[in-house]
């Protein structure tokens, strides 16, 4: 239960875990945005996904609560429940065996006298149920009529997540490996999500069949992340060329969490010094988009826009003093080979500053650069052209977002 109660804390901080299965949620904190109805359709995603197979109880009390998930109905019909019911009416803390043998002993005497349903027992008289069962007795009346409120404290997650598969047959190769991950990691991915934190780090302990030696694969990736489908990736790759001569029995996935918060970059911020937090990052999208396609933006020291500036994948510090620095202005995606546009093209442009700035670089090479740029309106959006002044061309050189 300590899995769906990580998983509901991105509905409300204020959960109480009631070892071994019940789950209590104050939904009055819940977020604004979350109806009840959309509240009930989150915890059964989160049954669904953690494959827990929980029984929902909505009402104003701990232990009405309880009741109406006991007995799988509406909150309207609570009192309408046999007195059966009347030994679930506990709330935070389960009742003791004395107390339960009082409770027995209380419905056997109420069936006597003819009462049958919990509403035949809150129509009693407070001071007769006080007088005949004490304390116990009144502490029923009160919870069934919602009278008696237990606060709930805020939920810690554990810094340490654990799913376990158990195989029904004994896993001889890779691809049931990776179904039984992903059905982990999905179930490690909700926990995360619900608890707002990402994995640091993750260790797979596989358990053979035919002997008592574990193995432990741990992997941690360039940056943290929650993302089931990124673990998987990285652990069949540590996974090729498995043997399973010894077939595999279980797998157990630990996930060791960190907060969010503590690991959030704004990149656009001056992080001269914080080169070793961003590393990760371009590690991580390297892997993904290829290694010359993210990088470190280094400043040249060229006037000529397209070669004002080169990708690095290695940590160096901008060289601001030694570089050429623009003071016009310069679009949100440049184009690293301008783009020529057609006569009709030209016709349709809308300008909106002309004659904004004029680049004259590399005179004493082969191609010497002489453009007059200017901010124009292509359709609904706005492009930097230039005129190339000695063919009298435009280009295309980017877009301002």
């Amino acid at each position: 239960m300590e899995s769906a109660a990580e998983a509901c804390l991105a509905l409300t901080p204020l959960i109480h875990l009631r070892h071994p299965h019940w789950l209590f949620l104050d939904i009055t904190k819940r977020p604004r945005s979350v109806s009840e109805s959309d509240l009930l359709n989150r915890l059964t995603d989160i049954d669904r996904h953690l494959c827990l197979g929980i029984s929902f109880g909505l009402h104003n009390s701990t232990a009405q609560a309880q009741i109406t998930a006991q007995a799988q109905v509406p909150d309207s019909q609570l009192l309408q429940l046999p007195l059966e019911f009347l030994i679930y009416c506990e709330g935070l803390k389960p009742f003791e065996p004395e107390e339960k043998s009082k409770i027995r002993a209380l419905i056997e005497t109420l069936e006597t006298l003819g009462l049958k349903t919990l509403k035949d027992f809150v129509d009693i008289p407070a001071t007769s149920i006080s007088q005949r069962w004490g304390a116990l007795g009144s502490l029923l009346r009160r919870r069934l009529l919602g009278q008696d409120y237990e606060p709930i404290d805020i939920f810690e997650p554990a810094p340490v997540l654990q799913e376990t598969y158990a195989f029904d047959f004994s896993c001889v190769n890779l691809n049931n490996l990776t179904e039984a991950l992903h059905e982990v990691l999905k179930r490690l991915e909700w926990r995360l999500i619900g608890s707002g934190r990402w994995a640091q780090s993750m260790s797979l302990e596989v358990r053979h069949q035919y002997s008592n030696k574990n193995e432990v694969i741990t992997i941690q990736p360039g940056i943290p992340t929650s993302e089931a489908q990124q673990w998987i990736k990285l652990l069949t790759r540590k996974l090729e060329g498995w043997s399973f001569e010894n077939p595999v029995a279980e797998i157990s996935v630990l996930a060791f969490a960190s907060d969010r918060q503590s690991l959030q970059l704004h990149l656009w911020n001056d992080f001269e010094n914080d080169f070793e937090r961003v590393t990760p990052v371009i590690n991580s999208l390297s892997t993904e988009l290829g290694l010359n396609s993210v990088g470190f933006a280094v400043l040249e020291n060229s006037h000529v826009p397209e070669n004002g500036w080169t990708l690095s994948q290695i940590k160096i510090k901008p060289q601001a003093k030694n570089a050429f620095l623009p003071h016009g202005p310069r679009p949100t995606k440049l184009l690293t080979i301008p783009q020529l546009l057609s006569k009709k093209e030209v016709d349709e442009l809308q300008y909106i500053f002309r004659g904004s700035e004029r680049i004259e670089a590399e005179w004493w090479s082969d191609s010497p650069i002489d453009r007059n740029y200017f901010i124009a309106r292509q359709g609904s959006q706005l492009v930097w052209v230039f005129k190339e002044v000695k063919t009298q061309k435009y280009f295309l050189h980017g877009y301002f977002d």
